[in-house]
């Protein structure tokens, strides 16, 4: 017997074609074939269920997913009842065993069928090859191994867009099923001399059944099956190795399964898309959709009427909020600001030691010279000098921040009446931007992280503290001490969020990479332009592949963020929570344990954080190929030291075929 399959390429190759072509009947199996759930275990729709009913008052038990599979498990064994069971007989099970009162029955049965009509979809390939089959001429059986009514699949069916078809046999009613092979036996019984073709997804029901009975098949392989190979295909941001324990479907349990769930489905959807676009999606994409709903939830529970999404990564984060809220999202609004254009404003009389702080802030080392003309470009040479003679460092000696706040303070204190010159000039444009944002409605800001400083800021100027939301607040002195302060992941107030913010912090520089504007640069003053307030940009150095594949890798995020709020509007409200364990389970999994695919998209990325001066370091990447390193290994080791993120230049340079760790 024939057999062709149909992976994860984007149309069917010619041996399907061939064999669907050549058919005078073609039986299709159903689920993960014609319809899918946007759920990577579809026994999670059992957690559904429970979320659903306890909103009509029935609250079932955290194990009730267990026991739901139980009773199906316990129906299929009953003398007298299984093997070919249906839904009244697994509730009359769960009646039997006391999981479920007999007064509860009908509500619980009822709403699993709703739920599970309103979970499925139709499926890529499955739409496909019903449509050749169709045009093809041949009769269209569908066979079921399910429990289900049929005339419940037969509705999840016209409303995913199947048209007609001859018959739906669905075993728990016929009396036959796939598994067994008798389900193709009485297709064989009925069709004695035609030439029969079966569709479906499983190698022993689908395939090795209906060779049996001399039908041939087509094997749709699952992306579950394939990612599970390895490959290229594979990647630790669809977390399915995760999903396989049995823990208790709780509401962290769900949301895992809806990520994998969506991701799945989306590769499944558009096999074709390219390393940057599959790291958007299922990667960026759940943490944006779990901060937008995060931040929407919480600023109206503490009425806020208004957003501020500071530049740069509230670019980002304003799009992923309008793509899920919708015309439900509150008045929002872009503001262009900086660290650099908001907290030198706010130097007053005398610098503060948190004033020197600022000011010697940088994440990549900088000479004395630059660390001071970031803030007073026009400041002559002969006074940089003389200040920078105060210290015992050399005017072109590299120094990290550590080192800056050690030895820097005297220089800076030197020229501290300069510093008090430049935010008082600078104040005055600053309030003049700020205030018409703030002054009328309740306005908060939202940010990527991390202690505030930017909303912190704008109280200061504006003489009130401004509310903020951020998607990561660790916990330190000087953000304990910021109430106003608000986090999705603050560090603050659970272990688990700080243990989150730690694995942030160990590689935010991927972080802040996926979130920062591709086409932007950063904001390092005001100007006045007629009556207008306008900010004045830096000098950003993106290369023109950075900006491509940020481009990709975030309009692919919305593309989950817009999937998950289609959802939401499907289940219980319970059901749709995506707390950030479960939100950034991929990013943790990528910057711990990235794939090839996803180190080749980020590693030549270059990310600046030196606050002010036009110097990038490269994300995790080496810049040259085996035989260079070959002459030049200390090279190597320097490249590695200066990197943000090393697993992913680690995985870099041994897929270029770099030896890895280097040799002495």
């Amino acid at each position: 017997m024939k057999t062709a399959t149909w992976g994860l390429e984007q149309h069917p190759g010619d041996d399907v074609r061939a064999i669907l072509q050549a058919a005078e009947v073609v039986s299709f199996d159903v689920f993960d074939t014609l319809l899918q759930r946007p759920l990577a275990r579809p026994a999670d729709a059992f957690a559904v269920l429970r979320d659903a009913v306890r909103e009509q008052g029935v609250v079932l038990p955290l194990t009730w997913p267990q026991e739901r599979r139980a009773a199906e498990s316990r129906a299929y064994q009953r003398a007298g009842v299984g093997p070919y069971i249906t839904i009244d007989d697994i509730y009359d099970e769960l009646v039997r065993r006391g999981s479920l009162s007999e007064g509860d029955r009908q509500c619980v049965l009822e709403q699993e069928l709703e739920i599970e009509a309103g979970l499925l979809r139709s499926t890529r390939r499955g739409r496909t090859l019903f449509d050749l089959a169709r045009a093809s001429g041949a009769d269209i059986v569908l066979l079921s191994d399910m429990y289900l009514p049929e005339v419940t699949i037969a509705q999840a069916l016209r409303s995913a867009g199947y048209g007609e078809w001859s018959s739906l046999e669905v075993s728990g009613y016929a009396k036959r099923a796939k598994y067994d092979g008798t389900a193709f036996r009485h297709l064989r019984e009925q069709y004695p001399e035609r030439h029969l073709v079966h569709v479906g997804d499983s190698a022993h029901a689908d395939v090795r059944q209906a060779h049996v009975f001399d039908i041939d098949t087509v094997h749709l392989r699952q992306p579950r099956t394939v990612i599970m190979s390895g490959g290229e295909n594979a990647t630790e941001g669809i977390a399915v190795h995760d999903l396989a324990s049995e823990r208790p479907l709780d509401e962290l349990a769900l949301a895992d399964s809806t990520v994998a769930g969506l991701a799945l489905n989306r590769l499944e959807r558009h096999p074709d898309m390219d390393a940057a676009e599959r790291l958007g999606y299922e990667v960026l994409g759940p943490l944006l959709a779990g901060f937008s709903r995060f931040l929407h939830l919480r600023a109206r529970e503490d009425g806020i009427e208004r957003l501020e999404f500071l530049a740069r990564d509230g670019a980002i984060l304003r799009r992923a909020y309008a793509q899920y809220w919708g015309s439900e999202a509150l008045e929002n609004d872009y503001l262009v600001a900086s660290r650099r254009l908001l907290r030198l404003a706010t130097f007053r009389e005398h610098l503060v030691r948190d004033d020197l702080d600022f000011l010697t802030s940088t994440s990549t080392p900088l000479t004395p010279v630059e660390m001071i003309r970031r803030w007073l470009p026009d400041l002559g040479d002969q006074e940089v000098t003389t200040a920078i003679r105060l210290t015992t460092i050399e005017p072109d000696q590299r120094i990290s921040e550590a080192e800056a706040r050690a030895h820097l303070a005297p220089a800076l204190e030197f020229l501290a009446d300069r510093f008090i010159e430049q935010s008082i000039l600078e104040r005055r444009l600053v309030v003049r931007y700020l205030e018409p944002r703030f002054s009328q409605r309740a306005t908060a800001v939202v940010d990527l992280g991390w202690q505030g400083t930017m909303a912190q800021a704008i109280g200061t100027l504006l003489g009130e503290p401004v509310k903020s939301y951020y998607v990561g607040v660790p916990d330190q002195p000087v953000t304990r001490a910021r109430p106003s302060l608000r986090g999705w992941v603050d560090g603050r107030f659970a272990w688990e969020a700080t243990e989150a913010m730690r694995r942030i912090f160990e590689t935010v520089a991927v972080l802040e990479s996926l979130t920062a504007s591709p086409t932007e640069a950063s904001a390092i003053g005001l100007t006045e332009v007629g009556e207008n307030v306008q900010p004045v940009f830096g000098d950003e150095r993106v290369t023109a592949d950075e900006v491509e594949a940020l481009t990709r890798i975030q309009d692919s995020a919305i593309e989950f963020v817009r999937d998950h709020a289609e959802l939401s509007r499907r289940l219980p409200s319970r059901s749709v929570r995506l707390p950030f364990q479960a939100a950034l389970r991929p990013l943790f999994n990528m910057m711990e344990r990235p794939t090839p695919a996803q180190a080749r998209v980020l590693g030549l990325f270059e990310h600046d954080n030196s606050l002010g001066v036009n110097r990038t370091v490269n994300l995790g990447a080496p810049k040259f190929n085996a035989d260079h390193y070959a002459a030049h290994p200390e090279e190597l080791e320097a490249e590695y030291e200066n990197c943000w993120w090393k697993q992913g230049f680690e995985v870099n340079a041994v897929s270029r075929g770099i030896p890895w760790p280097p040799r002495p």
